[in-house]
């Protein structure tokens, strides 16, 4: 089963806050099970960000689908997400959700 949480993450669109969450899908980075030099080992790895995904924006009083939106502030939504996802900050908000 796939851990998911959604974390939200805020940036400046013309000068406004624009708050959005993101659904993140949580797994482990380890490889499982391996021998090495005939010994049975296991490598549960740690926690990181798998996929993601954009949910509705609040465009003009409605959610709106990030593909629906104009190209400037989607590209710049876009944009903001990807780099989010990669930090360390965002991994902690989703273990934060996913866990409680």
């Amino acid at each position: 089963m796939k851990k998911t949480a959604t974390i939200t993450h805020t940036c400046i669109f013309n000068g406004e806050e624009l708050e959005f969450d993101i659904l993140v899908k949580l797994a482990k980075n380890g490889i499982g099970a391996y021998e090495f030099w005939g010994q049975s080992c296991y490598d549960a790895g740690s926690d990181c960000i798998d996929d993601y995904e954009i949910l509705p924006v609040m465009h003009e009083g409605k959610a709106t689908h990030i593909k629906d939106l104009p190209d400037a502030l989607r590209d710049l939504i876009c944009e903001s997400a990807e780099k989010y996802v990669e930090t360390d900050h965002a991994l902690d908000q989703a273990l934060t959700e996913w866990y409680g």
